[in-house]
């Protein structure tokens, strides 16, 4: 998960305010993620708070994702349901 938030999430967020002309010291980020046991470890939410202060941690409750997480709905569980 660090290398996802240092190599993509936040690089793109760089480039969404590049994009939009926002300076990205003043910008904030929301991201919506699972309760997956990694995500909720407070090392991760430590890590994020220390290095990331700018992208907020938003929890999708248990047994929600499939409502709130488009990702999930329109290419992880079609995937995952392919390969098997």
């Amino acid at each position: 998960m660090r290398s996802f938030v240092q190599k993509v999430l936040h690089p793109y967020f760089k480039g969404k305010c590049f994009d939009l002309g926002l300076n990205p010291l003043t910008q904030r980020m929301i991201w919506l993620i699972d309760c997956w046991s990694l995500h909720i470890l407070a090392e991760f939410r430590g890590f994020m708070k220390e290095n990331f202060p700018h992208i907020l941690l938003l929890f999708v409750p248990a047994n929600y994702t499939f409502k709130l997480q488009v990702m999930d709905v329109v290419f992880q569980w079609p995937f995952k349901h392919a390969i098997h």
